[in-house]
């Protein structure tokens, strides 16, 4: 899946949701949401486009949201990671 930068952040955790299904990840767990956090972390730190910087920030507060989505989750199903 190629990323355009017009297509924003939701298709870059769309890509990265897609690339761990690849290698093998078989659940998005707590330690995936973090690692995906810190890619997107490192690569907004080398970006100096404002548009880009904005995309990668935003994808970071969909992966932050979604990461608390699947605690509250896991947490009212009584499953402990």
């Amino acid at each position: 899946m190629r990323v355009h930068r017009d297509d924003g952040p939701l298709i870059v955790l769309k890509s990265i949701s897609f690339t761990c299904q690849i290698v093998g990840y078989p659940t998005m767990g707590v330690d995936t949401y973090e690692q995906i956090d810190a890619i997107l972390s490192s690569v907004q730190e080398d970006v100096t486009d404002p548009e880009l910087k904005y995309n990668l920030r935003t994808a970071r507060q969909l992966c932050y949201a979604m990461k608390e989505q699947y605690v509250n989750t896991q947490q009212a199903a009584g499953i402990d990671e």
